[in-house]
């Protein structure tokens, strides 16, 4: 292990690979090289993965067989070794012969397999070919023809399952879905068959009453998986749902709106996290998420409570492991999102949270105040911001931290752009428009779409599951600032900044431009930067506040 990570450190990747390789086989220690792994693969080059490729895979494999990566990282090693150009090439083929024994050998590899039942792949032309795939799959099935390539099948509807089925369908295949779904025999279930069907619609759709499934035990571990991601884990989330505790009513329009999109499409989609270290000192978290010694070590994690303000489907709270041994209050509008959030923490250990059914509104009836509040991407989508805004003030510590994420103005300029887009499409945010919305990005020329747009959408993980379009394009309620605005909620507030949490290379480039500003806090200097490089607050506005009353 040790020989494993001083060759991470000096750059001998092929040696460091090997030695980590040699302790996954020998189960030696498993969780402490699958971070080293995670910690290596994130400075890995473009020479360095395809030098190392056949080392790579193997060690990628097993990550994600443990579901212990972090999804960024392994997609942008996996982005560099998958040939697309061969796979593109492979399914050119439209003659009877579609399936040959080459696209079966490509469909076979393990990384590809193992990679579509773990995370959503970011690529245009991986998606364009897999939805000619699955059609000529769906064709097959129809024709009660021999399936080929049973492993892939079955990965290709965990795929479908994770985006949320956000493949552009023809017509022609929403009608052939339609007849197959009729004609099932629901005493004598085909599971290939089935599984090619929950490539287009989950399995708890499919079937009107899944209790079929209950006593259900297949000989076919790749189906029962299939069965456990989508019925079984939906199962598990109702049942905590009945449990949940629930404060205040939540009456406000615009929150019930936003409430109802998130029951129907939970954000953000994630099945795989790894757990971060622990801190010792609330401060430490702050200081390295902004990249400056800005405050002394005070508050003991042991000691302390955090309360995540909209919380989602549970990341933020799997992400805040890092603060160390620490009470979490995690809340969010809606029980979808919450319940998903519950089961994921239970699966990776997590047992220090409460999770409260709440509108950020009522929140003052908790009767506490918190040592440290996030709320990342929720003031934005309220009716009053500041109304919002000023309940997380009153029950924040005098001396607490607040790290807030709000929209930019410049950097969603394009987001803009393509509402005002749907908008002249008469497009609503069901399923079926957004999957069209989708393929008009993907014929951007036709459509007059300007390729600068399309490439922004490209690198946003919203673009690739629907929940994440509906949360980018189609969502009901968004407000957005400029740092004038910022400068003066954080006045009006008599919140001291911090910070920005934001990418080294954007910091450093500031640095160069600002070397005076010893903490990187002059936001003045941001202003100015942001608006020579509209896209450096892409993400959000991420950044961490002192209340100092």
């Amino acid at each position: 292990l040790d020989l494993g990570i001083c060759c991470s450190i000096i750059g001998n990747v092929e040696k460091a690979l090997k030695c980590f390789q040699n302790l996954i086989q020998n189960s030696y220690k498993t969780n402490i090289v699958i971070d080293q792994v995670n910690i290596l693969i994130k400075i890995l080059s473009i020479e360095e993965i395809k030098k190392n490729k056949s080392l790579i895979i193997k060690t990628l494999n097993f990550i994600i067989n443990e579901k212990k990566f972090d999804y960024e990282d392994v997609w942008r090693v996996f982005n560099i070794i998958f040939s697309k150009i061969e796979l593109k090439k492979l399914v050119k083929n439209e003659s009877s012969h579609f399936f040959n024994s080459k696209l079966n050998k490509f469909l076979s590899e393990s990384l590809f397999l193992n990679s579509l039942k773990s995370f959503s792949l970011k690529d245009s032309e991986i998606e364009k070919n897999l939805i000619k795939i699955r059609f000529q799959l769906l064709l097959l099935v129809y024709s009660q023809k021999k399936l080929p390539n049973k492993k892939f099948i079955f990965s290709l509807a965990h795929q479908c399952f994770l985006n949320e089925y956000c493949y552009i369908t023809s017509e022609k295949e929403d009608e052939i879905v339609h007849e197959l779904i009729n004609n099932i025999d629901y005493k004598n279930i085909d599971e290939v068959s089935l599984s090619i069907l929950a490539c287009y619609k989950p399995l708890y759709k499919i079937f009107n009453n899944t209790e079929v499934f209950d006593e259900y035990k297949s000989v076919n571990l790749e189906f029962s998986d299939l069965i456990n991601l989508q019925i079984n884990e939906r199962n598990i989330e109702k049942k905590l749902g009945s449990n949940l505790v629930t404060i205040g009513k939540i009456d406000d329009p615009v929150s019930l709106k936003v409430k109802n999109h998130y029951e129907e499409n939970p954000y953000p989609r994630w099945s795989a996290s790894t757990l971060p270290q622990k801190a010792l000192y609330i401060e430490d978290v702050i200081n390295n998420d902004i990249q400056s010694k800005v405050l002394e070590n005070k508050l003991n994690s042991k000691k302390i409570e955090l309360l995540i303000a909209g919380c989602g489907t549970g990341k933020q709270v799997i992400d805040a492991a890092r603060y160390g041994d620490i009470k979490i209050t995690a809340v969010d509008l809606s029980v979808t999102s919450l319940t998903y959030g519950m089961r994921k923490c239970h699966e990776l250990g997590v047992n220090n949270v409460q999770f409260i059914q709440s509108d950020i509104l009522n929140l003052i009836s908790l009767n506490k105040k918190f040592d440290v509040i996030e709320c990342s991407g929720v003031l934005h989508h309220m009716s009053s911001p500041s109304d919002g805004l000023r309940v997380l003030k009153n029950i924040l510590k005098p001396g607490g931290y607040l790290k807030l994420g709000l929209y930019s103005e410049l950097a969603r300029k394009f987001v803009v752009e393509m509402k005002e887009y749907i908008k002249i499409k008469n497009y609503s945010d069901t399923p079926k428009d957004m999957k069209i919305f989708r393929n008009d990005i993907f014929n951007f020329e036709e459509n007059k779409i300007n390729d600068d747009i399309v490439s922004k959408l490209f690198l946003s993980n919203c673009f690739w599951n629907l929940s994440g379009v509906r949360d980018l394009i189609f969502h009901k309620q968004e407000y957005r600032y400029c740092i004038d605005e910022l400068i003066e909620l954080f006045n009006l507030f008599k919140f001291e900044f911090l910070g920005f949490v934001i990418q080294k290379d954007i910091l450093d480039y500031y640095i160069e431009k600002f070397p005076n500003d010893k903490y990187k806090s002059n936001l003045k200097n941001w202003d100015y930067l942001e608006k020579m490089h509209p896209e450096i607050f892409g993400g959000m506005y991420q950044f961490w506040l002192k209340n100092n009353e």
